[in-house]
């Protein structure tokens, strides 16, 4: 069972094709007239639930002379079915600032291994832990191996496979190492998991305070389209775009939130003549290439002849949705608020700023992915490939969710859904 999905669970509701679904079924209180709207901010640091009866391990809080800057490469092999059956991370830390440094991500890993001439982590009950003195800088490196089974249910993106075969029949997995037994159609399912609820607020700003972060966040975006596999430190409320907003009329809505994931790669069956259908697909020798914003779910189909070897290699970021940042006329938006826009019009902008930055602040919440608390940019690139046949005979049983947890993702939910705080990595 996992707190993510269950805190998104409260709130049923259907997501479009949009890169971020803000459904007002639920109202708070107005404030003054004139009042400042708070933009949202990515989640720092992890909840510590003192009194719950939870280990130390999962209570202690990092400390560091200076901020942080994490890059992590996370590789999943999916089954047949697109479950996980081996995650791997390799993380890359590099500190700045003099001092004592003690560092907890809770993980849980199952083994960690230096890269490099790295100093070593330690590995105590699944918390990876860096402790020593900064000279000033210190470059951490290690690979961690993730539990799949848990992950699954804490991934960004869900992947399904089948496969059809030619004349009719019941749908089934591919088999290990990804193979067909004849002709047919494999289908993949993608599926975004960011979504959760969110408290956001609205209201009436002018134009010369919402078009600068509005354009800095559309300007993120165009590199983002432009740079499809390559993660991007996001602006987000205190690094790239303000706190507040001053603002008229300002009322809190209760909604749900994304991070839109650019998904790009190729779905192939090499060395045949298959070919490759679905939305942003270019066809390829064997398959097809995609590329795109997923803000919900997509399939793609892969026609092959006859038996085949399936290849997936999918390289996804999370990022922001070019699209939902345009201004309504103009390049951008310094040239449409020079069109003098109405009332209506301005208070339209202000509730697309607010939103852009819930959703950089939720992408930016996935980095980075084991929880670490410390501070400084993070970026993370996931990257999905089909498990060898070897990998999935060692894949490790399924897991039955405990009593204990079931009620503990009831408590942390609650908190969730009335404190608008994302919870992305275990307790």
């Amino acid at each position: 069972m996992n707190i993510r999905r269950a805190a998104a669970g409260l709130a049923i509701v259907m997501l479009t094709g949009m890169a971020l679904a803000i459904t007002p079924f639920a109202y708070a209180d107005t404030y003054s007239p004139a009042d400042d709207i708070v933009l949202p901010k990515p989640v720092t640091t992890l909840p510590t639930f003192n009194g719950i009866g939870l280990r130390p391990d999962r209570r202690l809080v990092s400390s560091v002379p200076g901020e942080v800057r994490t890059t992590e490469d996370v590789t999943v092999a999916v089954a047949g079915d697109g479950q996980p059956v081996t995650v791997m991370l390799d993380e890359r830390l590099r500190l700045s600032g003099t001092g004592n440094y003690l560092i907890y991500e809770r993980g849980p890993a199952r083994e960690a291994r230096p890269l490099g001439d790295s100093i070593p982590p330690v590995l105590k009950l699944g918390t990876v832990i860096w402790q020593g003195f900064s000279p000033g800088s210190r470059d951490l490196a290690a690979r961690l191996r993730l539990d799949p089974t848990l992950e699954a249910e804490r991934l960004p993106l869900r992947v399904s496979l089948s496969f059809q075969p030619t004349g009719g029949g019941k749908a089934q997995p591919l088999r290990p190492g990804g193979e067909t037994p004849g002709a047919g159609t494999v289908v993949l399912h993608l599926e975004n998991t960011t979504g959760q609820p969110q408290n956001l607020a609205t209201g009436l700003a002018t134009t010369d305070d919402i078009v600068g972060p509005l354009d800095t966040l559309l300007t993120t975006a165009r590199r983002a389209l432009a740079q499809p596999a390559q993660a991007l430190v996001l602006p987000v409320a205190g690094r790239g775009l303000p706190t507040r907003i001053p603002a008229a009329g300002v009322t809190q809505t209760l909604g749900f939130v994304i991070a839109p994931l650019r998904v790009s790669g190729t779905i192939t069956a090499p060395g045949t003549t298959a070919s490759l259908n679905g939305p942003t697909t270019t066809l390829i020798d064997g398959g097809g290439r995609v590329q795109g914003v997923l803000s919900s779910t997509v399939d793609f189909r892969l026609d092959v002849p006859a038996a085949a070897r399936v290849a997936v290699d999918l390289t996804v970021t999370p990022t922001l949705d070019e699209r939902t940042l345009r201004p309504p006329s103009g390049s951008n938006w310094v040239a449409w608020a020079q069109t003098n826009p109405t009332e209506e019009h301005r208070r339209a902008a202000t509730s697309q700023l607010v939103n852009a930055a819930a959703s950089a602040a939720r992408a930016a919440s996935i980095s980075p992915y084991v929880g670490a608390d410390t501070p400084g940019a993070a970026t993370t690139t996931f990257h999905y490939r089909l498990a060898d046949a070897a990998e999935v005979a060692t894949a490790p049983r399924k897991l039955e969710p405990k009593p204990f947890a079931l009620a503990l993702v009831g408590v942390v939910a609650l908190a969730l859904v009335g404190g608008g705080s994302a919870l992305w990595r275990r307790l």
